[in-house]
């Protein structure tokens, strides 16, 4: 069902897994890459002064910010070139390949934009797995990104790739899902999701944190039942699972016998994010399988 793929990525060795990770995904036809360039002051006067001293720039009368465009120019060349490299195997698999190569700050902006003028149908995000305080003092693109786009987010922690190879976990990714919900409408909607994916089997997770108050909850029973049985009839093996206490923690143990989660992501400010606790982000950073993340505000499948 993801015909066209976004991949942002920062050309470094790892993010190959993720192009290889896309050229065995089922489905796809077109990718579109993006590297976005950050106008860092401090790498293009290094990168002058190792060529072209300023002094003997002013002596020459030449404007320096002239000799740094230049320098730029070749720069966004260069990462072009690269960048085209990355997708050549896709191209000799008969997939699209489109290389785009954008200068800017706003990187996660760049991404989420490209993706609605592109019509993406997923973003593919490599992620290191930064810990919340990282995020906090550094930011991390990959959930910058999971929280604002308005289409199905798959990070793919590089991690991810050392116990399996990108064509492995490509192959296997939607095989048994966990599905945690807390019954909300946008939880609804990651159901319609999951029946076009159509996992061999999902477990539906629900967590509620008060083992009293929710016991004889039988309005709730009553939709999880219904849940399970809409995966039924669409010919997907679901289970019910319920487990008390800490959600994250409960998430990341039901995920160490599966191959991903799948779950809706809010969109949070980056430092309430991190004082609150976002389920869905804490999942991406710390699941041992990769984590698709849906947007809560704008689903359409």
């Amino acid at each position: 069902m993801f015909e066209r793929v976004l991949i942002p990525t920062d050309l470094s060795l790892e993010s190959d897994k993720i192009f290889d990770y896309a050229l065995n995904l089922s489905g796809i036809k077109e990718v579109v890459a993006i590297h976005s360039v950050e106008a860092s002051a401090y790498e293009l006067i290094t990168e002058r002064k190792s060529d072209e001293p300023e002094e003997a720039v002013s002596a020459h009368g030449i404007n320096p910010s002239a000799v740094e465009a230049r320098h730029m120019l070749q720069e966004l060349k260069r990462r072009e070139e690269r960048l085209s490299e990355k997708g050549r195997r896709l191209r000799d698999a008969g997939i699209k390949f489109r290389a785009i190569v954008d200068e800017g700050n706003m990187i996660d902006m760049a991404i989420v934009e490209l993706a609605e003028k592109e019509n993406a149908s997923i973003i593919l995000m490599g992620s290191h797995g930064k810990t919340p305080w990282e995020e906090v003092l550094y930011g991390s693109v990959s959930e910058k990104v999971a929280r604002r786009a308005r289409i199905p987010v798959l990070v793919l922690r590089y991690d991810h790739f050392n116990n399996a190879s990108p064509a492995e976990l490509a192959a296997n990714t939607f095989t048994k899902v966990v599905f945690p919900t807390d019954l909300s409408p946008t939880s609804d909607k990651v159901v319609n999701l999951l029946q076009l994916i159509k996992p061999q089997e999902v477990i539906v997770l629900y967590s509620p944190q008060q083992q009293d108050e929710e016991k004889d909850d039988k309005t709730r029973n009553k939709r999880l039942e219904n849940i399970q049985m809409e995966f039924n009839a669409a010919g997907i093996k679901a289970e019910v699972v319920l487990r008390y206490g800490d959600i994250l923690e409960n998430i990341l143990k039901a995920s160490e016998g599966a191959t991903s989660v799948v779950m809706a992501s809010h969109g949070k400010g980056i430092l309430k994010e991190w004082l609150t606790g976002s389920i869905s982000l804490n999942v991406a950073r710390r699941a041992r399988v990769p984590v698709l993340l849906a947007h809560e505000g704008d689903i359409s499948f």
